[in-house]
């Protein structure tokens, strides 16, 4: 490597960069593009139809998929970009046991 390379890479190396250049490009504009806005309408139309959210899978196509729970079944459920709702059959949530 050349000297001058050597002193650029040292020198780029040592410049304080701002925490922006390292985060990830956002994915406005894409299929999975989402916003806080979307999260909380999807997990207050799961709680209104009597679930309870317990995570976001993921978002596609202006669909939030969440895990939910409810009488002790596990459901995933999806608010579509429609705004209607909807949950799959229930399965029975496993209960927690130590590792042994």
């Amino acid at each position: 490597m050349r000297p001058a390379a050597i002193v650029i890479l040292l020198i780029s190396a040592a410049t304080p960069v701002s925490a922006a250049t390292f985060t990830l490009p956002e994915l406005k504009g894409t299929v999975d593009a989402s916003t806080p806005t979307m999260i909380d309408k999807a997990r207050h139309a799961a709680r209104a139809a009597g679930y309870q959210p317990t995570a976001v899978q993921f978002v596609q196509d202006g669909n939030v998929f969440l895990t939910a729970t409810r009488d002790n079944q596990v459901y995933g459920v999806v608010l579509t970009r429609a705004g209607k709702f909807y949950a799959s059959n229930g399965i029975p949530e496993r209960a927690s046991s130590p590792a042994g």
